[in-house]
């Protein structure tokens, strides 16, 4: 008779345990899995927080938090990861009642771009493991991972020689907002510039001095076909460093700086295109616009988009940097048509070290061969 009790009350309780983790398992339990809140740089570190909290009475002896991401991200440890078109994560947890476990995956990223975990699965069991429970959260976490910069060595030349550019050709206008001090009145000063609160104050004509803003623009074209039926990553990749270290470094001297490309915008689903603008907040847009950059897709030739309007000629007051490893006769023709009347425009080709770079239809730019060694193609 005992047993008979005891094998009843077992299975009571093996019931009633079914029946509160079919009913509350996922009562209070929630979990995310968090990017770090700064953006990354290709080559550098970066992690993740990995949280479960289970507010409830009931402990969760296994509980299993599933998800993926790129396989350009790579954990520092291999554990509980997956790689094949992206890397899968399966981490283990055991939560007792009321409790919050955080922990922090880092890993290295490996390539430049855009970064996203859109979900997470969620896998438990009650107390003797008869069968499992799974719920699908939805995230909206995301990394950006900036491009590398481009050698510091040999970005200083050309940069050096448009900065000189632009400061021969820039025309200087008076900022009215920004105000540099207050001097004496000259005879050709006009009398709008008169500050007529320092004239009472000191019984002469006093004169407000505005700080000078220069109208020349930088502006960047980031090409993205290629010369060869095999196009190379390598080339592609050191095109967008490039491009990305002029942006921050244009923009750090004072000058509006934008870009263009033929490469696909992965959230607009078209060509990349930021215009030229200024500040820190500027600098931001871009490199995110150059880590969502795609050129694993179809593409349309850059030459004819210059050629179809879509890129405005400003040649006034503007100087063009060509970054392109592609050199047909069609591209070079089509920017001959923006930097013939903007002396001191340039091109970049990022080559293997036995390519030659000729640039016979376009005269009026510069032109730089930007040799990438063999380690890196």
């Amino acid at each position: 008779m005992e047993l008979i009790l005891m094998a009843l009350g077992a299975c009571f309780l093996y019931v009633l345990q079914r029946v509160l983790y079919e009913r509350f398992w996922k009562k209070g339990l929630t979990a995310d899995a968090a990017f770090q809140g700064n953006p990354a740089v290709c080559g550098g570190e970066a992690y993740l927080l990995e949280t479960v909290v289970n507010a409830k009475f009931l402990p969760l002896s296994i509980l299993r938090v599933k998800f993926r991401i790129g396989r350009e991200l790579e954990f520092v440890t291999g554990e509980n990861s997956a790689v094949s078109d992206y890397t899968y994560r399966n981490d283990v947890f055991s939560v007792f009642p009321y409790q919050k476990i955080t922990r922090k995956l880092r890993f290295h990223c490996r390539k430049r771009g855009y970064y996203e975990i859109k979900s997470l699965d969620l896998v438990s069991h009650d107390l003797f493991f008869s069968g499992h429970f799974i719920e699908t959260l939805s995230l909206d976490s995301h990394l950006y991972v900036y491009p590398a910069a481009a050698d510091c060595g040999r970005l200083n030349v050309p940069f050096q020689k448009m900065m000189g550019t632009c400061l021969s050709r820039s025309r200087l206008v008076t900022d009215p907002f920004e105000l540099k001090g207050i001097r004496e009145y000259q005879t050709y000063d006009s009398m709008r510039s008169v500050n007529w609160k320092a004239t009472a104050r000191t019984g002469a004509l006093k004169v407000n001095v505005h700080e000078s803003t220069a109208s020349q623009n930088i502006f960047l074209f980031l090409n993205m076909d290629s010369d060869y039926p095999w196009a190379s990553e390598a080339l592609r990749e050191e095109a967008i460093s490039i491009c990305g270290s002029f942006i921050d470094a244009f923009v750090s001297a004072g000058i509006p700086t934008g870009f263009f490309s033929n490469g696909i915008d992965a959230a607009a689903e078209e060509p990349s295109f930021v215009p030229a603008g200024a500040g820190a907040s500027h600098v931001t847009r871009c490199m995110e616009a150059l880590s969502r950059l795609r050129y694993d897709i179809s593409q349309t030739p850059f030459e004819t988009l210059m050629r179809e309007g879509s890129l405005e000629k400003k040649a006034e007051d503007c100087l063009y940097i060509m970054i392109s490893s592609c050199k047909r006769p069609e591209l070079q023709t089509a920017y001959q048509e923006f930097c013939r009347y903007s002396p001191g425009s340039l091109w970049i080709a990022p080559l293997r070290p036995e390519d030659e770079a000729v640039f016979s239809l376009c005269p009026a730019a510069l032109t730089m061969k930007w040799e990438v060694p063999y380690d890196k193609i």
